[in-house]
């Protein structure tokens, strides 16, 4: 894919969280890492659908309001963030250069979606406060732009950038008074546009 011409190269959005201890080796370091591709949680979890409804005429029309599909897609919707954290978390090794750490689950099993929302009675267990917890899990679902405020402030960020004003450069005119008459020869200050006239010029970032 290209933008402006230029082929876009950048790898999926990721963020480090580190959680301090006694010591350093002691101390959990995480990234988060943006899942790319669903298709293994669907093989896994497929979306539930609608049952279907005779309606007047005595056709049949998909009913999603039916309270047992609304239960079935509130409990995909849950498996969905349990499968995308435990999916985009990995831990960070301690030498720099070395590939990040797979994190070994024991209660979860990827095949099975019953397990997914072990992960946090894992981290629990590993001694993460519930603040840690929520810190961990908020930042998964940040780097996965679901994060609301997160992405206002990106977007906030980037419409500022292009309502930026333009540079104002100043540098001194050069004025020539050579003349018999005492006036600017041709090409001088004088000719200039009025908005160059004061010996500045506008330039974009």
């Amino acid at each position: 894919m290209k933008i402006g011409g230029k082929k876009v190269l950048h790898g999926p959005a990721t963020e480090i969280i580190v959680f301090a201890r006694e010591d350093v080796e002691s101390s959990l370091a995480f990234r988060a890492t943006a899942m790319l591709d669903k298709s293994e949680f669907d093989k896994f979890c497929p979306m539930p659908k609608p049952p279907k409804m005779r309606v007047k005429g005595g056709n049949l029309v998909e009913n999603p309001d039916d309270p047992k599909f609304k239960v079935a897609l509130d409990q995909y919707n849950k498996n969905f963030m349990d499968y995308m954290f435990v999916s985009s978390l990995t831990a960070l090794p301690l030498k720099e250069g070395e590939p990040d750490l797979p994190i070994e689950w024991e209660k979860v099993k990827i095949p099975d979606k019953h397990t997914w929302h072990f992960w946090e009675d894992e981290l629990k267990e590993a001694g993460l406060s519930d603040m840690e917890r929520k810190r961990l899990f908020n930042t998964v679902m940040g780097v996965n732009s679901l994060n609301e405020a997160k992405m206002d402030e990106a977007r906030a960020s980037f419409l500022q950038r292009q309502r930026e004003e333009p540079e104002v450069l100043s540098f001194p005119t050069d004025e020539r008074n050579d003349t018999p008459s005492g006036e600017h020869v041709n090409g001088s200050a004088s000719d200039l546009p009025e908005s160059q006239n004061a010996g500045t010029i506008l330039m974009k970032k």
